[in-house]
């Protein structure tokens, strides 16, 4: 239930094509239209790969100087969790997507996982992508999300927040 392609509002144009057409391709992949040839899975993966970069990585201006991407991401705990409270919470999400400053975003589900590590006790994540930490702040305040907030509350019992900010290199 990605929409990090659709909703790339700040992308410029030619990378939004470049990413649209690797992200076809994953999804051709996936769902396994694709020929399923060693030498077109191993042409398609590489495509992968090289979209990847691009599409975690932060943006440049015009001018290629480097703009710093903040990384808001919510795990929603709910208090009955059951598909028809996962659908409600989803569909407030999709209400939510709408906030301009959002440059993308991703719902998410826990991933089956058998590492100890991995943590997968949530119901559902909630991960959005701004320009920088004062694009962020505005979404907090944004009528949407107070909305989103005060309509679909009632669903969790628990919710943790990780916010990261670009690491330069």
């Amino acid at each position: 239930m990605s929409t990090l392609i659709p909703e790339m509002k700040l992308w410029s144009g030619l990378k939004f094509i470049y990413i649209s057409i690797l992200y076809l391709i994953f999804k051709q992949i996936l769902i396994k239209k694709m020929d399923k040839t060693r030498r077109n899975f191993i042409v398609n993966s590489a495509a992968l790969a090289l979209a990847t970069p691009s599409i975690i990585m932060e943006d440049s201006d015009k001018k290629g100087k480097k703009i710093n991407q903040f990384i808001h991401h919510v795990f929603f705990y709910l208090k009955e969790n059951n598909q028809t409270n996962k659908d409600k919470l989803i569909e407030g999400l999709r209400m939510l997507s709408r906030v301009k400053t959002i440059k993308a975003y991703h719902v998410g589900i826990p991933a089956p996982a058998e590492r100890g590590v991995i943590v997968s006790d949530y119901s559902i994540s909630w991960t959005t992508f701004f320009a920088n930490v004062a694009a962020e702040k505005e979404y907090q305040v944004d009528p949407i999300h107070l909305k989103f907030v005060e309509e679909y509350q009632h669903l969790w019992e628990k919710v943790v927040v990780y916010d990261t900010e670009t690491v330069k290199f």
